[in-house]
């Protein structure tokens, strides 16, 4: 397969991965002149329409999904019986391979971290109502800038509902229990595998482990695995219960949602002591006391009846024997000390006796993620029955304004006279600069990071302002932003010089306004680039560092993107003819073929590229030229008789 073009575009460069349904290539998309990664469905399945249904429900799945912490589907297509999806190649390495490499010692904060991106790939998906089921650190990838990828929804299918499958499916080590028995799964059957995953990540162990995937199958739906923090002593213990209940056997125990798990795991990052507790503990919220049993024997009496009487156990008689030492005025503190315990609880007895009550529970929905208007209406019953809710609005440059950041206490039930206290954002963070005129570059920039915006930089000579200190500012002072909005700080590098920047991948528009407020003539070239975007720029001149003054020159090169070109018309040429006229168009002469044709020899009889086609710059295309029509035999028709060699005579007599 390798060097194979799919629908003239995509050409296979060597094998990356193979997996149960697909063939994973690296290829080059030949438009856009980029890598891409190609999943090719397996030859022997290429027949087999229920694997073709599950390979197009995999690129609907997938295609659906928009998260940079998702690997991204370029296209889908077909070529002949063969079936792929293009998408998105990552240069890096699986989790798993990460995990090996590091030999399970990965600090827990950045376990924690890459835990983080993986949960909220995965409220990503559970929000489009779509599963993964496949969930594994081999099915996650990470990038040469610490990014993680989520790879393969090749089992994910629409979970409305939920899906009863007919077998079970996945890897079986991350598999949850119910995948295993072939029962109902949902969106918490990913956050059991995820649980395994994290487990693996932050101990470098597997939970289960077996010689068949039948036992380690088994493992996961009857045995619990060893606690986190038996392996790993330095672990956080609430990063074990975030575990520990993703794990959780019955579904109803696990977390109801992935958001749900992510907002601990962010809790756990910030406050590693914060707890974290289980739906089975938040159950049973009353403990069961052991009572030392006592042994009821029947004696036979007269008549043929009998009675009961009380034997004392041995470790009754023990604690009498002991007893009987101590001395009087033990004995009689004691005996003060029942008698005001029982008086006591003869009160607190009567009380309750007289005044029986009977608790009553109410239903806290999930509203976290919902419109105020939304969470409004939800809480209403809860309201009217007189619960207080408290409503707290906090600035969130993730969540949009007016919608729940977060909710206490959490889904599910609770008792009458609890206080609920709803937490809404009110959005981005509204900042109102001040002056950073004549401020330390350093303090200038801590100051404005801290207030959640992007700081920038740039150089700029002055004969006022002292070097390192901040000449001016865009936006200037007065203006209001938003948290994560940029702003840019011109910073002298004193009079009459500054270094020179680079705008290399820099938009021209900004990158002229820069060097034009910096007193530096700019002159702007032009020439199509297949890898640079149109507008940004390809080069400088001079290089970036160069020492420059006021009225320096400076040369940017500019993408005009890629050229396309139109491919011209070449039968009944010549090939020298068809050569100009490709060189004209910047195209090339590819391989020349000669075929027989009813066309005079030389002339061009067929092309590979139709004409009027359009292709980029330097494409090649190859002609067929005529070599004359086939001649039949020639047949000898002279006669025997016309002499010894049989040739007439030049009078032709």
């Amino acid at each position: 397969m390798i060097g194979t073009v799919l629908g003239n575009r995509y050409e296979l460069l060597e094998k990356v991965g193979v997996g149960g349904m697909a063939v994973v290539y690296k290829a080059t998309d030949k438009l856009l002149n980029r890598h891409v990664a190609v999943k090719l469905l397996r030859s022997e399945f290429q027949g087999n329409e229920e694997f073709i249904r599950r390979f197009n429900i995999e690129s609907q799945a997938a295609a659906s999904l928009s998260h940079p912490n998702i690997v991204s589907i370029y296209d889908v297509g077909q070529s002949g019986d063969m079936h792929y999806i293009v998408m998105e190649f990552i240069e890096g390495k699986t989790l798993k391979e990460y995990i090996a490499e590091r030999k399970g010692n990965i600090y827990w904060k950045e376990a924690t971290d890459i835990a983080m991106q993986i949960c909220s790939a995965l409220e990503h998906a559970h929000s489009k109502h779509i599963i993964h089921r496949d969930i594994k650190p081999q099915n996650i990838m990470i990038n040469t800038e610490n990014v993680i990828k989520v790879t393969d929804f090749g089992i994910a299918r629409a979970a409305s509902g939920g899906t009863l499958t007919m077998e079970a499916m996945g890897s079986a080590h991350y598999l949850s229990p119910e995948q295993a028995r072939g029962g109902y799964t949902d969106q918490r059957s990913d956050i059991y595998s995820f649980g395994v995953l994290l487990y693996e990540l932050y101990t470098g162990q597997l939970p289960f482990d077996g010689d068949t995937t039948v036992a380690v199958a088994m493992q996961h739906m009857q045995s619990e695995p060893v606690k986190p923090c038996r392996i790993k002593e330095d672990l956080p213990r609430s990063i074990e219960s975030i575990i520990l209940k993703a794990m959780s056997k019955e579904q109803r125990l696990r977390y109801e949602s992935a958001g749900l798990m992510l907002s601990d795991i962010k809790k756990a990052y910030t406050d590693p002591d914060s707890i974290v507790k289980s739906d089975e503990e938040e159950e049973d919220k009353f403990g069961t006391k052991k009572i030392t049993p006592i042994v009821n024997i029947t004696i036979p009496g007269d008549g043929g009846s009998g009675k009961n009487v009380v034997r004392r156990t041995d470790e009754d008689r023990i604690k009498k024997k002991k007893s009987n030492k101590k001395d009087t005025v033990a004995i009689v503190a004691a005996a003060v000390t029942c008698v005001i315990v029982a008086i006591i609880m003869g009160v607190i007895v009567a009380k309750v006796v007289s005044k029986p009550q009977e608790v009553t529970v109410f239903e806290m929905p999930h509203v976290k993620g919902m419109t105020e208007a939304e969470m409004t209406k939800a809480l209403q019953s809860l309201r009217d029955e007189g619960f207080e809710i408290e409503e707290i609005y906090e600035f969130d440059r993730n969540v949009k304004k007016g919608e729940v950041i977060d909710q206490e206490p959490k889904m599910g039930q609770i008792e009458k006279d609890v206080k609920i206290v709803i937490t809404i954002s009110s959005g981005k963070e509204k900042i109102n600069l001040d002056d950073y005129t004549n401020a330390p570059l350093e303090e200038a920039i801590t100051s404005l990071e801290n207030m959640g915006l992007i700081v920038k930089t740039s150089q700029e000579m002055s004969d006022e302002i002292e070097e390192g200190k901040v000449i001016r500012q865009l936006p200037s002072a007065g203006h209001v932003l938003e948290t994560g909005d940029s702003i840019r700080l011109f910073v002298s590098s004193g009079p009459n010089k500054f270094a020179l920047d680079s705008y290399v991948g820099s938009e021209l528009s900004e990158a002229k306004a820069e060097l034009e407020l910096q007193g530096v003539e700019v002159t702007v070239t032009e020439e199509y680039n297949n890898t640079v975007p149109k507008g940004v720029i390809i080069s400088q001149s001079p290089a970036p560092g160069t020492e420059m003054m006021k009225g320096s020159k400076v040369t940017l090169t500019v993408s005009l993107g890629v050229e396309i070109i139109t491919v011209p018309t070449l039968m009944d040429l010549t090939v020298d003819a068809a050569r100009d006229a490709l060189t004209n168009k910047k195209l090339k002469l590819g391989e020349v073929t000669e075929i027989s044709s009813g066309k005079a020899k030389g002339l061009i009889v067929k092309q590979s590229i139709a004409p009027d086609t359009q292709v980029q710059a330097n494409t090649a295309v190859d002609i067929w030229v005529s070599k004359g029509a086939e001649t039949a035999p020639a047949m000898n028709t002279a006669p025997e008789a016309a002499g010894n060699d049989g040739n007439t005579s030049d009078t032709g007599l």
